[in-house]
């Protein structure tokens, strides 16, 4: 197998450095992880962290489900890069929020689609408004890409699952699989698994996630369905 960069953030929340259950921005470079933040910039990592054996989407029996939360006692973490702010007009924050944020196991599944106006919703029905911001996602307990935005200003957002114990620390991702967007904006602040970068004022964001699928039409030509092999593991060094 081969071998990967590791965020740092997963090995913060194991050594109880950061906590679980919160939304983190880890600067590996300044060994700082601050939990709940106001801001978060494209050079350090955005995502949240559970003990295994609290994580609700583990109650799934696919073989994602197994090959991710087979490690009982370890943690496992949902991270990216994004310019993120806390403020709530921001939607696209919210929606990334969202995204590194599902632990459940309704919002577990692939595909999945939540809303964002003031606050995140699972999206069962298509109902998602004009005004507000949709994250259509595959699973969350493999790495993946989002396509976040309203209809006219969507990116795509990559997240990596990360599982790490005392004596391991691996990247979880499906096999085989690349991403075609239906659109990019090329101006929106995004961790592409394509580009590997942010457009944005921090030069020092980079991209390691691997993304999914195809682009079917279930009545929203946007929405990604993602075709997973087996999913594999990556060991960090």
């Amino acid at each position: 197998m081969s071998s990967s960069n590791s965020s740092g953030i997963c090995k913060y929340a194991l050594s109880g450095a950061a906590p679980t259950k919160a939304l983190l921005c880890c600067t590996e470079k300044n060994n700082t992880c601050v939990a709940n933040p106001t801001v978060c910039t494209s050079a350090s990592t955005l995502g949240y962290c559970w003990q295994i054996s609290e994580l609700q989407a583990c109650g799934r029996t696919d073989s994602i489900a197994s090959t991710a939360c087979q490690y009982k006692t370890g943690i496992f973490c949902l991270q990216g890069h994004y310019v993120y702010s806390s403020d709530s007009s921001d939607k696209s924050s919210l929606a990334v929020n969202w995204i590194l944020g599902r632990n459940q196991m309704k919002d577990s599944y692939n595909p999945t689609t939540g809303c964002c106006s003031y606050s995140c919703n699972l999206d069962t029905s298509n109902s998602c408004g004009s005004t507000s911001v949709k994250a259509q996602c595959g699973d969350s307990l493999t790495s993946g890409t989002c396509q976040v935005g309203p209809s006219n200003n969507i990116f795509n957002f990559a997240y990596v699952a990360e599982v790490c114990d005392t004596n391991l620390d691996l990247i979880i991702q499906p096999s085989n699989i690349t991403l075609t967007p239906t659109s990019v904006n090329p101006n929106s602040p995004l961790y592409s698994s394509k580009s590997g970068s942010s457009n944005n004022n921090d030069n020092n964001s980079s991209g390691t996630g691997t993304a999914a699928g195809s682009i079917v039409d279930n009545n929203d030509n946007n929405v990604p369905v993602y075709n997973y092999g087996s999913p594999s593991m990556v060991y960090v060094q």
